[in-house]
């Protein structure tokens, strides 16, 4: 999952940020998600590999197209394809009205549009936690609202929250990213899955730092590079420590420098407090951190090193 911008690399050593403000460049061609989950491939084929996610309102630019697919570059960062349908194209200008739009937050992990204000109406698509909408009016319980693209409908108010509203009480706290991370328990693992439907390690990290209003960058071994490194190995360099954990840091796990071989990450967890960390692997999950419990993660001897982000 290396599919990453030369120039952007440099992302990886700068510090976790807050959601970034977005600019439009007119000589750009750009497209807003309308699917409430779009999958992003290696190639332009449903058989290449899942390389990430982006969810409904999220704007990428756009690369290349070939037949029905279209290669995008997003703010993870991330170059790869997705279909056409799964978009709406705009230019610079119609970038930035959806950026200006009054648009509203999904907040629950599944939601609706429905035809009609009522649960018993057709449906026009199905939202997820993450999705942004347009606000087009409203009604006793319910918001009529737009996709990017266009299709309108009805969802229940209290699934949705004002973006602006919702931005603003992003307060990203230990004890708030574990709140958000023990929602997925229990979620199936997907390689390159970002989204309530399915999540890698490192998809899962990225969406509850994000929910939480912090952008880190879509890879375990991009996410090593942010915050600030917190020791979790006594002096002898090999036995573990948690006494320097807080809720909410990061554990990554991989190869050790051996025999020349530089450092390897291939997983990440967040730790939650009380010697347990949750984590995606199979499924997302909430195991010990010590090897001598009954439910330790079994390959806590892979741990590499710890950052804190906030």
């Amino acid at each position: 999952m290396n599919k990453l911008r030369t120039t952007l690399l440099l992302l990886c050593v700068l510090p976790a940020q807050l959601l970034p403000a977005r600019d439009f460049t007119p000589d750009k061609t750009y497209a807003i998600v309308e699917f409430s989950t779009i999958c992003l491939r290696s190639a332009p084929d449903f058989e290449a590999s899942l390389e990430t996610q982006e969810l409904m309102g999220i704007v990428v630019e756009v690369l290349d197209r070939q037949s029905y697919w279209v290669k995008v570059h997003c703010d993870q960062p991330y170059d790869a394809w997705c279909t056409v349908k799964s978009l709406k194209e705009v230019d610079a200008e119609g970038a930035q009205a959806w950026s200006n739009a009054d648009r509203m937050m999904v907040t629950v992990p599944f939601s609706r549009i429905y035809s009609s204000p009522e649960k018993s109406s057709d449906p026009v698509s199905d939202l997820c936690k993450g999705d942004v909408v347009a606000k087009l009016g409203k009604a006793k319980g319910w918001i009529k609202v737009s996709t990017p693209g266009g299709r309108e409908g009805w969802t229940p108010e209290s699934d949705l929250c004002p973006y602006d509203k919702w931005l603003k009480s992003r307060k990203a706290t230990g004890k708030s990213l574990v709140a958000e991370a023990k929602q997925w328990v229990g979620v199936p693992y997907l390689w390159g899955g970002m989204s309530p439907k399915g999540f890698d390690c490192s998809g899962l990290v990225r969406f509850v730092y994000l929910m939480n209003g912090v952008h880190l960058p879509r890879n375990a071994s991009q996410i090593a590079n942010c915050g600030t490194p917190v020791t979790v190995f006594q002096e002898d360099g090999t036995t573990f420590t948690a006494e320097n954990l807080q809720s909410g840091d990061l554990l990554f796990f991989g190869r050790k420098v051996q025999e020349g071989k530089p450092v390897r990450i291939t997983h990440v967890g967040m730790y939650i407090g009380d010697g347990r960390m949750i984590h995606a692997s199979q499924l997302v999950r909430n195991e010990s951190v010590f090897v001598e419990d009954e439910d330790s993660y079994p390959l806590m001897h892979n741990l590499v090193s710890a950052v804190r982000i906030l």
